[in-house]
């Protein structure tokens, strides 16, 4: 836990255990922001160097537009909502995973 704290937040394993559990997670909660931050300003450059070079070819799209930085964007997502049935399957499965067993009532 320790370690891997270090290579992700950059949290001297020493300096751990001065920490409580709220402060490490506030701490884990914004190097993932920071992570995501990253990918997406990542993404955006990536995205407006593809858009650069087909309009500076010459390539439109079907409707005779130049292509902009959002068609190269990754659509993002939406979870939903999982059913009972679903979250049950997920449960199950999980405590197989981990050595536990699973009574059938």
């Amino acid at each position: 836990m320790q370690t891997n704290l270090f290579k992700f937040c950059q949290i001297d394993p020493v300096a751990f255990w001065k920490y409580t559990p709220g402060e490490t997670m506030m701490m884990i909660t914004t190097s993932i922001e920071n992570i995501e931050l990253k990918n997406e300003i990542r993404h955006k450059l990536e995205a407006r160097l593809c858009a650069v070079v087909l309009s500076a070819n010459g390539v439109m799209k079907s409707g005779k537009t130049p292509y902009s930085v959002e068609d190269f964007m990754p659509k993002k997502q939406k979870a939903r909502p999982k059913s009972p049935e679903e979250l049950e399957k997920m449960a199950l499965t999980a405590t197989m995973m981990m050595g536990g067993e699973v009574s059938s009532s």
